[in-house]
């Protein structure tokens, strides 16, 4: 930003050098705040399911300004939901078998996979024990070791289906 106004500032002195200029700036971090669950592609994977926020839903309040230039299926006054509802098809992009292959979960028999704690999950194992204590995630890991909590289990192993998710960029 600061390159971007000298380049403006040395421009405007070359065609009005009788000015003074007054360059005003809103920079404020309350740019950044947002409901946790706000519509914001950042925030969004490309595809269904994964470790995205679940978006709260929305109104088409109009056509102009929120629905774009294409063809579509909502209209004014119709909610969009983000997460595939039961009724619903699928993602688009899925070929027909593809949707009703992977709607459901699918367990992978026989196929396990180590899942490990997260730093609240074993700081709750702690507390639980009546050891409070904070710090690193590695700190935390070395006193449930040390205490013979368990910092990973072995879960089953699945596939996820598309059903109930979250829907995506996509």
């Amino acid at each position: 930003m600061v390159l971007q106004l000298k380049d403006c500032v040395d421009v405007l002195k070359c065609l009005y050098p009788q000015y003074d200029f007054l360059f005003l700036f809103d920079h404020s971090c309350g740019h950044h705040k947002q409901q946790p669950n706000g519509l914001n592609a950042e925030n969004m994977l490309e595809s269904y399911g994964g470790q995205q926020s679940i978006l709260r839903s929305t109104v088409i309040k109009e056509e102009n300004g929120y629905l774009g230039p294409h063809s579509y299926t909502l209209k004014p006054g119709d909610e969009q939901l983000f997460t595939f509802q039961e009724n619903d098809s699928g993602s688009f992009w899925m070929t027909e078998r593809m949707r009703s292959e992977k709607k459901e979960d699918k367990v992978v028999e026989g196929a396990k996979k180590v899942k490990k704690f997260t730093k609240a999950e074993l700081t709750e194992k702690l507390r639980q024990r009546g050891l409070l204590t904070s710090g690193t995630y590695k700190k935390i890991k070395e006193i449930c070791m040390q205490n013979n909590i368990k910092t990973q289990e072995e879960i089953q192993k699945v596939i996820p289906g598309w059903g109930g998710k979250q829907k995506g960029l996509l």
